[in-house]
């Protein structure tokens, strides 16, 4: 009997060790990195045609720029210790041999000013779009994915007016961007704004005081996923795979 109940305690103890195991580690993204540039869409080789535009019966095609969000993440475990410690962009981030996470949303929002720019009291509209990746390892290295706002959309929506004056066209400067991961369950996993520095919870209450506000215009869908855009085919093996799940539109 008494080895009965050795035996029953040694389990139990290792029962116990392995539901402490699995909450002293959190699923996160950490090290978050996001930048911005505007960029020219791949161009197509026609015959005399030239790099950014090109000639058909005459008539001149100019290849305008798209917006391109860049994010680079890392993502792994960290301790219940240290998300704690460190909310927000996580740090020390650890990978997981053979571990994977499955149906990762990165979902970005893209703010601008929709007024004149050059005024004090600016109205910031909201350009929301996701990306859903199919698998994503937890090997604590760092990952890089692209996002993109499309001319058109540029041209209809972050394009400024002010009196009888030519639209303003904004730079990568007027644009402010929040990139948010969680798991197929909506669990938060990270997030970070771009040039966050020590202005990250700052820059996370702005933008929640954007959504919150009934003056703010969100427009879902006008980011795009790599696989939704002229990027597709450009070096896909290089990227995580994306989960074609089709993306919101609409105005809100």
């Amino acid at each position: 009997m008494n080895r009965f109940i050795r035996l029953l305690i040694l389990m139990l103890v290792f029962a116990c060790s392995g539901v402490w195991a699995s909450k002293a580690n959190v699923v996160q993204f950490g090290a978050i990195r996001v930048q911005l540039s505007l960029e020219a869409a791949p161009s197509v080789s026609r015959t005399g045609g030239t790099l950014g535009a090109y000639g058909s019966g005459g008539v001149s095609f100019v290849n305008k720029r798209w917006l391109v969000v860049h994010v680079s993440f890392v993502p792994g475990v960290v301790s219940m210790r240290k998300m704690a410690k460190n909310a927000g962009n996580q740090r020390g981030i650890q990978g997981l041999n053979g571990r994977w996470i499955d149906d990762v949303n990165m979902r970005v929002r893209v703010a601008f000013p929709s007024s004149n720019a050059r005024k004090s009291n600016v109205v910031y509209s909201i350009l929301e779009g996701q990306t859903t990746f199919w698998t994503l390892r937890l090997d604590g290295r760092r990952h890089t994915a692209v996002m993109f706002v499309p001319p058109q959309l540029l041209d209809r929506y972050a394009s400024t007016t002010s009196g009888g004056r030519k639209e303003i066209a904004l730079t990568t400067a007027d644009y402010r961007v929040l990139v948010e991961f969680s798991d197929s369950r909506g669990n938060f996993l990270g997030r970070a704004t771009e040039r966050s520095g020590n202005k990250h919870q700052e820059n996370i209450a702005f933008f929640e005081s954007l959504v919150n506000s009934p003056a703010t215009m969100v427009v879902k869908g006008a980011v795009l996923p790599r696989n939704k855009s002229p990027w597709a085919w450009h070096m896909p093996s290089t990227f995580d795979y994306i989960k074609d799940t089709g993306n919101d539109t609409g105005k809100n």
